[in-house]
């Protein structure tokens, strides 16, 4: 059975999150807003290079009083998308407090994450341009992308991007560990090796050891019986 990957979207209130995840499962658009007062979640597969994955995408919710409540449910995050509307500077202000928030949580460089301006139809609205967007995703080492949840396609770019970004870190983890199951397995088999050569050359010494006392016995009771020939001479 193949693992969930869990993803989380998480950014202030009302900057699109729950119309993000309708989109990307649905392709469907519903117009107003409506709070999200639970942390939800559904389930979609994407195939990324002939691999199918098994995507398990959380809506955090935005208000501020509930941030407590959102760590709980950022445990075991694989991937994060970071929501803020470009129509809204506080939602792009508070950003790297969501970043940090998640990091602290999972650790660093254990999260894949991806910057998302949402709202990009409300172009004549605009507070926070692409550029401003572009230039924090590199402040942050993240992939940035605008998008809208009216389109489709621009939300799909941002899933299919993170989840070839998340694949290729877990087969690179994997490399990582089978280099050092062979390294250990070598440092195991070299240390029996030893063992097994320091045993022989044991068994060897004792061999030549045992030679030499036979040795000496032998000249020993040749050299006694010579001695009782010439005594009885």
């Amino acid at each position: 059975m193949k693992r969930k990957i869990k993803v989380i979207l998480v950014g202030e209130s009302q900057v699109g999150k729950t119309s993000l995840i309708t989109q990307f499962k649905d392709q469907k658009f519903k117009i107003g807003y409506i709070a999200t007062f639970s942390n939800d979640r559904i389930y979609k597969n994407i195939t990324i290079d002939n691999e199918t994955l098994y995507l398990e995408i959380w809506d955090t919710i935005g208000q501020e009083k509930m941030r407590a409540l959102n760590k709980i449910f950022m445990k075991n995050t694989d991937i994060a998308l970071l929501i803020y509307d470009v129509t809204n500077q506080r939602s792009f202000d508070e950003i790297k407090y969501w970043h940090k928030v998640i990091e602290d949580v999972n650790g660093k460089d254990n999260v894949v994450f991806s910057l998302v301006g949402n709202k990009s139809d409300l172009y004549e609205n605009q507070v926070i341009n692409i550029n401003e967007g572009k230039k924090l995703g590199d402040e942050l080492n993240m992939d940035f992308f605008e998008t809208s949840a009216k389109d489709f396609e621009s939300i799909n770019k941002v899933f299919i991007n993170v989840c070839k970004l998340f694949s290729e870190k877990e087969k690179k983890k994997q490399k990582d560990i089978n280099l050092y199951d062979s390294f250990k397995n070598n440092k195991i088999n070299s240390k029996e090796n030893d063992i097994i050569q320091k045993e022989n050359n044991n068994e060897k010494n004792i061999n030549i050891n045992n030679i030499g006392i036979n040795n000496s016995i032998i000249l020993t009771t040749e050299n006694n019986k010579k001695k009782k020939k010439k005594f009885k001479c």
